[in-house]
């Protein structure tokens, strides 16, 4: 009888089920073609994951989604079921001395434990989260199943990550005692790979590809033109997309409801610059969602700082700028992107939804700590870096929204020469694991 292939997909996206899909568009835009590309080039292996995927998808994509809380509550029973697995882990070195079988079924008592033990080989992605933006549990979690891994015997694959920084010394100390274990570890930007080189971690081991999320696919764009037309707007123009998060405002924590007026003035001044300065409809739109407590698809944080930003906005702006409140998934914005003619995002995978269709793009960085290096690291890579503005400084967003608009065609022309260079990186992060089988 032949033995079932399995790949086992795990990391820290954390969220509970369905989440992926409609909370954080991102990591779905992510996630999505990460599971499509394994699938084309293992098209004989089962794809066995600890994301938390709803059902539907589940069933659609043909993947085994493992339901347990440990998987992405990091509490209490998390951390005792990991102590668990490390005794687990203890008692069957010793027992696979003596009875094999034995030892195989104390593994079988662990939902983790028993899905390492039987696959032929362990994806890791963790997006940015390995790193400092990692409560300790939740690093030491990450930690824990690299670990038990590598101690199993089984080769191990760091894909599609940013990870890092890495301040605190036990961070660090445990890196760089896991990842020089792994087979590859493929960065999706350059930032991070010259970071991991920096803390002693081999240029052979460690290597710069891309992210999945540029080969993400959105719905044809006339899908959405209805969403569009809707809003009314007094006279056909050209149209600017405009996305903020609460990590593009000056005072943490990224979820603070609601914000200090003087947190989003500003925004406030940004947006009646543009009204002045260029000859365009202006669409403020989330890309993010939240997950009501019976798992559906709601508004959540970012639109709430839109809303409250658009309050603020001068009544005679708001027949030229709109506020969109339709809940939309990720295919759904990403066709709406497509619409645009411009796109501000302080979201990194909505300014990643533009990128990747050549619109021209004006990304906002974190407004406050812990910034991630992975925005400027993604624009490094396409060549586009000086796209990025600091939240936090009025006049160089004015400047660079009017080089994105005085120059849009000839960025487009930019961008299309180097999307489709991007995307075939991308592929490396699939592509490259046969080398090591």
């Amino acid at each position: 009888m032949k033995t079932e292939k399995v790949i086992f997909l795990t990391g820290l996206l954390s969220a509970r089920v369905g989440g992926l899909e409609i909370g954080n568009l991102g990591n779905f835009a992510i996630i999505d073609p990460f599971i499509d590309n394994l699938k084309l080039e293992f098209p004989d292996h089962k794809i066995r994951t600890s994301f938390q995927l709803s059902e539907p998808y589940e069933t659609a994509k043909g993947i085994v989604c493992l339901r347990d809380d440990r998987f992405w509550n990091y509490g209490f029973y998390t951390a005792k079921e990991t102590i668990r697995d490390v005794f687990r882990l203890i008692k069957f070195k010793m027992y696979s001395l003596i009875n094999k079988n034995k030892a195989v079924s104390g593994l079988k008592k662990s939902k983790l434990l028993s899905e390492i033990w039987n696959a032929e080989f362990v994806i890791d992605f963790s997006g940015d989260v390995f790193g400092e933006n990692a409560k300790y549990n939740v690093f030491l979690e990450g930690a824990a199943k690299m670990y038990f891994s590598y101690a199993l015997n089984k080769k191990v694959f760091i894909l599609a990550s940013s990870p890092g920084p890495f301040k605190k010394l036990y961070k660090k100390i445990i890196l760089k005692y896991l990842y020089p274990k792994a087979e590859t570890i493929l960065n999706r930007e350059p930032l991070s790979t010259d970071l991991l080189h920096s803390l002693g971690l081999s240029k052979e081991l460690v290597k710069t590809s891309a992210c999945p999320s540029y080969l993400f696919k959105g719905y044809d764009p006339e899908v959405t033109k209805h969403l569009i037309k809707k809003f009314d707007f007094k006279e056909e123009k050209a149209l600017v997309g405009f996305i903020i998060t609460g990590w593009n405002m000056p005072i943490a924590p990224y979820n603070k409801l609601p914000r200090e007026e003087s947190e989003l003035t500003i925004f406030v001044e940004y947006l009646a610059f543009l009204y002045h300065s260029i000859d365009a409809n202006i669409l403020l739109m989330s890309h993010a969602n939240a997950t009501s407590e019976d798992g559906q698809m709601c508004l959540g944080n970012d639109y709430y700082i839109l809303k409250q930003l658009y309050a603020m906005l001068p009544d005679n702006h708001k027949h030229r700028i709109k506020l969109m409140d339709d809940v939309l998934d990720a295919r759904t914005s990403k066709s709406l992107i497509a619409n645009f003619d411009m796109l501000i995002s302080g979201r990194l995978h909505g300014a990643i939804a533009g990128i990747s269709q050549c619109i021209p793009t004006m990304v906002i960085d974190y407004g406050h700590e812990p910034k991630a290096h992975k925005i400027l690291g993604f624009l490094k890579l396409l060549g586009v870096e000086r796209f990025l503005t600091d939240p936090n400084d009025l006049d160089t967003m004015k400047t660079v929204s009017l080089q994105l608009w005085n120059n849009r065609e000839a960025i487009k022309s930019e961008l299309r020469e180097k999307v489709g260079i991007i995307q075939e990186r991308s592929l490396l992060n699939f592509k490259s694991i046969k080398n090591f089988l």
